[in-house]
This record gives structure tokens, C-alpha cells and sequence, in this order.
């Protein structure tokens, strides 16, 4: 629980980095990948699990889209992990507490 709340209101300028990361990767696509897609704001107080899922929904698809065309540096790719995992606390987090509830 206190991990989850951790990342909800610590991860930020993770989530930031990562998205800028991917827009300024070099894709090739047709149209452009925008940071709005990801993100509506780059002003991020908490995230909670609604929108982690939408992030991760948005650059699985991104990430499956152009997997033979997308080249990450070293960099993005930790972050990425980092973000990945931050993101399976969050899941194991609220599956834990939907438990208790019921």
C-alpha cells in the first residue's frame, strides 16, 4: 500500500521522461506521435491506476505498432523497465485492495 501510493504521487517526471523519450524516438509511421497522445498535461501531481492503465494501453500499441522501427537509447529503455515495474505495483497494489473490500 505504501508503495503504491509512493508511485502514485512520485513518478512524474518518470512518466515525463518516457513519453518524451518515445515522441522523440526515431519512429517511422505515418502521421505523427505526439506527446498529447500519451499525456494530456506535463504538469503530473499523482497518477493514479486509471491512468497508468491508459498509458501503458497507449504505448503497448505504439510499442506493437512499430516494433521493427522503433530504436530506443539505453537510457529509455531503463526508464521504460523502471516505469513497467512501477506500473505492476500499481496493479498488484489495487488488486490487494479489491480484495479486501470484498
Amino acid at each position: 500500500e505504501e508503495a503504491c501510493d509512493y508511485i502514485t504521487y512520485n513518478s512524474g517526471k518518470l512518466l515525463i521522461d518516457v513519453v518524451n523519450g518515445l515522441v522523440k524516438a526515431k519512429i517511422k509511421i505515418k502521421g505523427d506521435l505526439s506527446y498529447q497522445f500519451f499525456l494530456q498535461t506535463s504538469d503530473i501531481i499523482n497518477f493514479d491506476l486509471h491512468e497508468w492503465i491508459e498509458l501503458f494501453v497507449r504505448i503497448n500499441y505504439v510499442r506493437e505498432k512499430v516494433k521493427d522501427n522503433l530504436v530506443l537509447s539505453k537510457d529509455l529503455e531503463e526508464k521504460l523497465r523502471n516505469l513497467e515495474t512501477r506500473y505492476a505495483i500499481m496493479i498488484i497494489g489495487s488488486e490487494k485492495n479489491e480484495k479486501r473490500v470484498r
